[in-house]
Order: C-alpha cells, then structure tokens, then sequence
C-alpha cells in the first residue's frame, strides 16, 4: 500500500538551518525590509495538461516504491538541461547519507519539467525583484530571507495533479541559501550548500522526524510529541517503559556521542530531549543517529516490501520439476536473507538465491508445501516485531502430488 500524502507530509513551514558546526545551527533570520512581504502571483500559468513525467531513476513498480518528484521554478527553455543537472545533484546529496544509501533503490526518481518565462525567481538577489515563474517561488516567505516557497494556489495545484508523487521537492533556479519544508519542500538549485537541505526535509516528510536543534528557551506544558527522535523522558524512564530509542541507549553515535537524551530538541533548549549531541536533524550536513536512522528504515517499509513478485504465482499450484523465481528489491551494500523450505525443511542449495529448481530437490510424496523467505537483517533496526512484521516476506506454493 502506498503511503499516504495526508500522513506524510508536515503541514507547517520548516525554515532550513544553517550548515555550521555548532550545534542547532540555526542563524538569525534577517529583518525584512520594509514593504509587501508577499509577492503578486505573476502571470504565467501552470501549463495543462502537465507535461509527462521524465524518470530520472526507476527501481520498481509504482505501488511499492517511493516516488519522488522533482519540479523546477524559474528555469527557462533553454535552461531545463540545467534543472536536470540540479535535479541529479539533489538525488545525490540523498543517496550520500545512510539510510537512503542503502535503500535508494527503494525509491522511484521523477522530474517535470516546467519552462518559465523569466529565469530566477522572486525576491532574488534582494527583496522587491520579481520573477514571472510558473510556481512563482520566492525568498522572503513569512519574513524570512532564506525562507523560499512556492505559491500556495500552485503548491495545491501539483498535489491535485500529480497525486502518485510520494514526496514533491520544488527546486528555485537560484544561488541564493534557502529552502522549506512543508506539502511542496523547496530548495535553491545552485547554491554550494542547499543541497544538503534535501535529505534533511526528507526526513521530516518519509520518516516523521522531528528537529533536533533548540532555540526557543524552556518549553512549558510539554507533551510527549509522536515524532521517533524527541522526547520528554529522560534516559531512565525511556529504559524503564521501553519507550522511544530505548534500545539504542549506550550505543556509539555517528558523532561520536553515546546514545542517551539530551537536553534540547523540537525548537526548544530544554523540556524536550533528543538522542545524541549532534546528528542530521540538528546539523545540516551530519550523518543521522541511530534513532532517525531507524525510523526512516522503517517507514520506507510502509511502502515497499522485500518481495515483490514471484514467477509462477503463488496461486499456480507447482509441478515436481517446475522452476520458481521471486522478484526483491536491490540493497545497495548488504542483500536479504533468503532462504527457502520444503514443508518447512530448509533446503541449503537455496539459501541467498531468488531462483529455485524443484527438480535439485527432494520434494517428500502426497501433499508438500514450498516457502520461500527473504528478509532483511541490517544492524540499523533493532525493533524485531517491526523486522518481522514487514522486513520479512513470506511466499508459499503448494506442489502438486
């Protein structure tokens, strides 16, 4: 089943961090100058119909892969070559940090291309500077300069059309630092560093993350939030209820810290308390800790299952020589566990392989069953009710007498 953009995406705007060392490396926003802080819809339409979908990279059928779709905004004619380039930068920035490393060949890749009539887009370099773009995006939102949206009449109208995209990234033809979360996540295309805000509001959207980083002081009447990476219990009371990264406590984070609950996380300096001292969801640019790591694991797994088809059917009752392939999707640096059985009897000269030859195998008379069993055994998961429930796949044939 596909995952649902209501349950996906975060509804509020998410200003990017900053990329800096320091921990919650978020840097003040700027005033805003005087003036309208919300730019006029320019004139140029979205073209209907769209155009068609171009795949970028294809790893499966739509039902069971994650589809992500790249849109661009302030590119002209001419300059589409560029967006596509902008487009692969992007999907590499993604590709460059576990878990999505391991796992993008569980994602579908797709860009549309979207031509404007100016090249740029609004508020870019300074604020007043106004660009005719088909999304008309543009820095400045809410107040903010590196806050850059999309137009929230075109934001819905991309949802509406192209309802099978999982997950919609809006790239600016712009150099200028900037980026949001939200229904559409934006990004600039150009700029050295934005890149890496990719990957971050990804995370927010497939894997309900939460932000690591403070900045609001002491939060009052906290409540325990539902995102997998913050909480208000400390380390004890985690361990005690089995509550939260309970299982992680004591492990050696990416950054060097040990599991544990530090103070500071989801805006707030204290209240809310987050896995390790610095990861992704704190620190623009840093690897996520174990906790995020798993949680975005686990949610690719809503969506894609470790079997996705079988030759023959499992409804196709099997002849005593027949052949029986299953069809997995690809892990980049470790594969599944594959294993198959013959009325629950392992057979060893299947053991790793997606292809079975009955006839090599000693198949009992009368009524025989045969499973086959890919799972994945990553180290990165260490919840095995959710290993078990949907990392593992079971497949099952009955053999005729």
């Amino acid at each position: 089943m596909r995952m649902s953009r209501a349950s996906l995406l975060s509804l509020t705007l998410a200003c990017p961090l900053a990329l800096a060392p320091a921990a919650y490396a978020a840097a003040p926003a700027q005033a805003a100058p005087a003036g309208n802080l919300t730019p006029a819809v320019r004139e140029a339409p979205l073209p209907s119909p769209l155009p068609a979908l171009v795949p970028v990279q294809i790893n499966g059928p739509e039902a069971s892969r994650i589809d992500l779709l790249f849109v661009g905004d302030g590119y002209t004619k001419a300059e589409l070559p560029k967006f596509h380039q902008d487009v692969l930068k992007q999907w590499a920035a993604m590709t460059a940090l576990e878990p999505y490393r391991t796992y993008q060949k569980f994602f579908n890749v797709w860009e549309l291309d979207l031509a404007s009539p100016d090249s740029g887009v609004t508020n870019d370099p300074t604020m007043g500077v106004a660009k005719n773009t088909v999304l008309n995006m543009h820095y400045w939102c809410h107040g903010i300069e590196r806050l850059l949206c999309v137009d929230d009449s075109r934001s819905a109208a991309l949802e509406k059309q192209l309802p099978n995209a999982d997950v919609i990234f809006a790239i600016a033809n712009s150099t200028l630092y900037g980026g949001a979360g939200g229904p559409v996540i934006t990004v600039a295309g150009s700029n050295v560093q934005s890149d890496q805000i990719t990957p971050h509001e990804a995370a927010h959207t497939i894997g309900k993350l939460a932000d690591e980083y403070g900045g609001y002081g002491a939060a009052t009447d906290v409540s325990e939030p539902d995102a997998p990476n913050v909480t208000t219990e400390t380390a004890a009371q985690m361990a005690a209820a089995k509550n939260k990264w309970w299982r992680w406590l004591g492990a050696t984070s990416p950054d060097g810290s040990k599991i544990d609950a530090y103070p500071g996380g989801n805006y707030y300096d204290s209240g809310y308390y987050r896995p390790s001292l610095d990861s992704n969801m704190r620190t623009l640019g840093q690897p996520f800790n174990q906790p995020s790591a798993e949680a975005l694991i686990e949610n690719f797994y809503n969506t894609v299952t470790p079997i996705d088809s079988s030759n023959p059917d499992q409804t196709i009752y099997l002849g005593r020589k027949s052949k029986v392939t299953i069809s997995t999707p690809q892990l980049v640096g470790h594969d599944f566990q594959i294993y198959w059985a013959v009325n629950g009897t392992s057979i060893s000269q299947g053991y790793g392989s997606r292809t079975l030859d009955l006839s090599t195998v000693s198949v009992p008379k009368g009524k025989a069953t045969l499973t086959a069993v890919v799972r994945d055994t990553t180290d990165a998961v260490r919840d095995e009710d959710y290993r078990n429930s949907k990392m593992t796949k079971t497949y099952t044939w009955q053999i005729k007498p």
